[in-house]
């Protein structure tokens, strides 16, 4: 569910980007932002 959920922000944030309706840099702040989740998911999975 998370995963699905990552991947549904990045394909909208990405189709904003493609089309226009956000800027480079707020696209990049925006993919940091969805890197940082999942190397926390990342690595919360990997204590268990």
């Amino acid at each position: 569910k998370s995963s699905n959920n990552i991947n549904q922000i990045a394909k909208k944030i990405n189709t904003e980007y493609r089309n226009g309706f956000i800027s480079e840099n707020t696209y990049l702040r925006y993919l940091n932002v969805l890197i940082n989740i999942r190397d926390a998911f990342v690595a919360g999975i990997d204590k268990c």
